[in-house]
């Protein structure tokens, strides 16, 4: 227990409650509901200037003057190294996604010329195989015509086409 006090020091005896303050003394709780009048201004205390300083203090109030304007000058030199650091990275990066738009413009490019190469071959192979179809079609539209015609020309000299026109005009 002696370690202990020792280090947290005695007990003090419990301190009694401060009186309250009087209504009319400076520094006093103002009650919401009193409106202030010219009295009151005149009970305020009055405005002191700061206390001077002496030797010492002018001492320090000019140290102190001097380090703020060398922190502000620094600052200052900080956010117009970091305006430019800023500025050399944003186009940096403007310069990076130009180069990586123009790389993906290039590609974009080569497979359409690709694609459209392909859709011309595949055109091309389309357009052999229906030249070839109307071809034979034509050809067998022509044998066809021909072998009518044989047809009709063999009936004719064997006599058969006239016998069943006579009969259906009786």
């Amino acid at each position: 227990m002696g370690l202990i006090s020792s280090i947290f020091g005695p007990k003090k005896a419990a301190q009694p409650a401060l009186p309250a303050p009087k209504a009319d003394a400076p520094g006093a709780p103002v009650p919401v509901s009193a409106q202030p009048t010219i009295d009151d201004a005149a009970n305020l205390p009055p405005i002191t200037p700061p206390a001077k300083l002496g030797w010492i203090g002018g001492i320090k109030q000019r140290l102190k003057g001097e380090v703020d304007e060398y922190v502000n000058e620094k600052t200052e030199e900080a956010r117009a190294m970091a305006e430019q650091f800023r500025a050399d990275t944003l186009s940096q990066v403007k310069t990076q996604a130009f180069e990586l738009l123009d790389i993906t413009e290039q590609r974009i490019d080569k497979k359409l010329a690709e694609i459209e190469k392909l859709l011309d071959e595949r055109l091309q192979q389309e357009l052999k195989m229906r030249l070839r179809a109307m071809i034979w079609t034509l050809a067998f539209v022509l044998l066809m015509a021909i072998v009518s015609m044989v047809y009709v020309w063999a009936k004719h000299e064997a006599g058969l086409d006239k016998a069943p026109a006579e009969s259906t005009r009786k």
